[in-house]
């Protein structure tokens, strides 16, 4: 488990302004790295932002956390409107690993059947007109939701759904 400083202790590294999520500096580095007033913090390629406290790197989200309710988050910290970079305390919520997990606005990068969260290509056997399926897992158990004519149609019957059975959805 990683260890973090004490909100003290990153008080007197870093200013937090709660209202735009950015991160300055409070002094100078010894050597001129960075200057008081500055902003920290660097984007990492999964998109959250990250900074570096006393030789140690930390997840801006989980700083601002720290920052402002004086203690290490004990869950994950979602990002409301799903910007990893959107660090406003406003934006962020203390959640279990499963809600976080249905806030999930994207598919996954790497699908070849559709750009659409909950679609995919239906059953090899299903109607021609409605080549598209979607479904939706609740408590670890896909439900069919049915098939569609167009990605879209599966897509928006994938959004109700989802409002309806997780908790976590904020779309």
């Amino acid at each position: 488990m990683k260890v973090y400083p004490s909100a003290e202790f990153l008080k007197t590294h870093v200013h937090y302004d709660k209202h735009t999520g950015i991160f300055t500096r409070v002094k100078d580095h010894i050597k001129k790295k960075y200057l008081a007033g500055s902003v920290t913090g660097v984007s990492r390629p999964d998109g959250y932002f990250q900074i570096m406290i006393d030789g140690k790197i930390f997840l801006a989200h989980r700083l601002a956390w720290l920052y402002e309710f004086g203690e290490v988050p004990s869950k994950n910290i979602d990002h409301i409107n799903g910007d990893k970079k959107d660090n406003r305390i406003a934006n962020l919520r203390s959640v279990t690993q499963a809600v976080n997990l249905q806030n999930q606005r994207k598919a996954k990068g790497n699908r070849t059947h559709s750009k659409f969260l909950g679609v995919s290509l239906a059953n090899k056997g299903s109607c021609k007109e409605k080549p598209y399926q979607a479904r939706i897992v609740v408590n670890s158990k896909a439900i069919y939701l049915g098939t569609f004519d167009t990605e879209e149609n599966a897509h928006k019957a994938y959004i109700l759904a989802k409002r309806k059975y997780h908790e976590g959805c904020t779309l």
